[in-house]
């Protein structure tokens, strides 16, 4: 008889070959996560309920705490001292003094003064008797709390006690006296400063009539009273000088002009007579006119007498007198050319060494204004610090005396009326919570160090086999019933199972060919007895002819599943 190929049950081993090769296990789906907490849920209860349990009686151990804060404002500096406030107000407007305030509130020589003052330090309630005061100032601190409130000038002195009416009072009497001392600091501030700025006064008093002095003793000394003025004048006619300057420039550049024209036709006395500055010339422009005339009567007595003719000899004799007299004021012109020529550069000369005169003026009268501009400048600082020193001593004098308080105390501590801590219903909250964090946590901690096979899917990618069913456990019933399961409720879950493993069976070739069908397992109480029933009778509704063999010789029981007196 042959054996399928095809084993059921836990301790297989993975055949070889070309099924033996390993599938990727899926991954669980929520579903999955449900199953598995549902399948160990008495893990997670039984978390849970100790986790309330020990929640409840470790809040019943603990010592009642009461809270009680007194809240003040840290305010913005008056306005009549705000010339003096690095001084006497340290700038309140800055997170940096607002975080010194913070600070000193929680400083043991102010927790200090608080329990002598108030007498706290001497209540056994609030402190035990016979401790070092540096003990029972770090009692005290360890009690304090102080939570500047975000986004605001506000801080919040908090203190927690077990008595109530301690914690509420250790709360005032810290703001109290904070306030108190804050008060005389500033008020020390103010008389040591009113003393310091006078001793100051006196200093910048007596060095601004020293400059004063030095200052008219240099006006005098320099003839100098009003050197301002000289200094405005002195510019004016500088700038006067340049003006005039530069127009002699331009004038003698527009004749050298004019002069270099002229010499360069000197020679040529037709050319000459057409520069501009010639031609315009008024006797060269008579004479010109003068001798156009006299040429225009002898071309007509040409055209009448012959060429000895008295008359037009004469003419003649006229056209080459006015020739000369027109050659000769272009001469003229171009002499009084040169003569502008030489006046331009003698006025040009005259104004550079004018100019050059007021430069030397107006650079002495600078330097004499920059020893007088400095030591005006040295008179005038002082005198300002001077006015700056007067107008200080009044105004911290008036801060003395206003004793204006930067800080006020907006709340006083009430008196708890019940502990801030412990919080039963938080507590309690906080418990439950984390009994469920850590039962979920535990039960799905077991499921995953439980190495046991418990889905198809990973029992045909560990072991490399088709699942041929999967029977799902059955609960109702006694041993022998759920062993003819199949026969008794034919349209259950567990009857169409192993209906299923038998087509499966039927539908592979090994198993079309097979006659002989072993169930077996490693260990014992696995199901072998339940599946070889079942599949038999399935195997019998399918018209086959089924014998059923129990081969356990020690343990048989197929006898009592279908009720024969003894094993068969």
């Amino acid at each position: 008889m042959a054996k399928p190929s095809y084993t059921f049950g836990e301790g297989s081993h993975p055949p070889h070959g070309p099924q033996a090769q390993r599938e990727e296990v899926p991954a669980l789906e929520w579903r999955d996560y449900l199953a598995i907490l549902l399948e160990r849920i008495w893990i997670a209860i039984t978390v849970l309920v100790a986790a309330v349990v020990l929640t409840y009686l470790h809040v019943q151990r603990q010592t009642p705490i009461y809270r009680s804060h007194c809240r003040i404002q840290v305010e913005d500096r008056p306005a009549s001292v705000v010339t003096v406030q690095e001084v006497l107000y340290m700038n309140q407007n800055s997170i940096e003094s607002f975080m010194t305030h913070v600070m000193n509130l929680s400083s043991r020589q102010l927790i200090g003064s608080v329990l002598e003052q108030d007498g706290l330090g001497n209540n056994p309630e609030f402190i035990s008797q016979n401790l070092e005061r540096d003990v029972a100032i770090d009692v005290a601190l360890g009690y304090l709390r102080i939570e500047p409130v975000k986004n605001s000038k506000l801080i919040d002195i908090v203190v927690y006690h077990r008595v109530s009416e301690l914690s509420a009072r250790f709360a005032d009497a810290v703001a109290d006296e904070y306030i108190l001392q804050d008060r005389e600091i500033r008020l020390s501030k103010s008389v040591e400063l009113v003393e310091w700025i006078r001793g100051k006064s006196d200093e910048y008093r007596e060095k601004l009539e020293s400059g004063m002095l030095r200052l008219q003793q240099y006006r005098e000394d320099q003839n100098a009273i009003s050197l301002e003025e000289r200094q405005n004048v002195v510019v004016a006619k500088l700038m006067t000088l340049s003006g005039s300057l530069t127009v002699s420039e331009n004038a003698k550049n527009a004749a050298r002009a004019e002069w270099d024209a002229v010499q360069a036709m000197a020679d040529d006395v037709d050319s000459l007579s057409q520069l501009p500055g010639i031609a315009t010339d008024s006797d060269v422009v008579n004479a010109h006119s003068v001798l156009k005339a006299k040429r225009n009567a002898l071309d007509v007595l040409r055209k009448t007498y012959l060429h000895k003719h008295p008359k037009l000899q004469a003419a003649e004799d006229e056209v080459g007198v006015m020739t000369l007299a027109f050659h000769k004021a272009c001469y003229a012109a171009a002499a009084r050319i040169e003569a502008r020529f030489r006046a331009a550069e003698a006025e040009e000369r005259n104004f550079a060494a004018s100019l050059k005169a007021q430069e030397a003026v107006a650079f002495d009268l600078d330097r004499k204004l920059v020893m007088y501009q400095q030591l005006k400048l040295s008179v005038d600082a002082d005198r300002e610090v001077y006015e700056g020193m007067l107008s200080r001593i009044r105004e911290a004098s008036m801060a003395g005396d206003m004793q204006i308080s930067l800080l006020r105390i907006m709340d006083q501590a009430r008196v708890a009326t019940r502990p801030s801590f412990p919080n039963p219903q938080k507590t309690l909250r906080t418990g439950i919570l984390m009994g469920l964090v850590l039962g979920i946590g535990l039960s799905f901690g077991v499921h995953f160090l439980d190495n046991r096979l418990r889905r198809v899917e990973e029992v045909e990618a560990l072991f490399g086999l088709p699942v041929l069913a999967a029977v799902p456990h059955i609960r109702k019933g006694n041993e022998s019933e759920r062993r003819r399961i199949a026969e008794l409720e034919p349209r259950s879950g567990p009857a169409e199972a192993f209906r299923t493993m038998r087509a499966c069976l039927s539908l592979q070739p090994v198993g079309k060919k097979a006659k002989t069908l072993l169930i077996t397992s490693v260990s014992p109480s696995e199901g072998k007895s339940l599946t070889a029933s079942n599949l038999a009778v399935v195997f019998a509704h399918d018209n086959e002819r089924t014998l059923l063999i129990d081969a356990d010789m020690r343990r048989p029981t197929a006898h009592s599943a279908f009720e024969f007196d003894g094993p068969v």
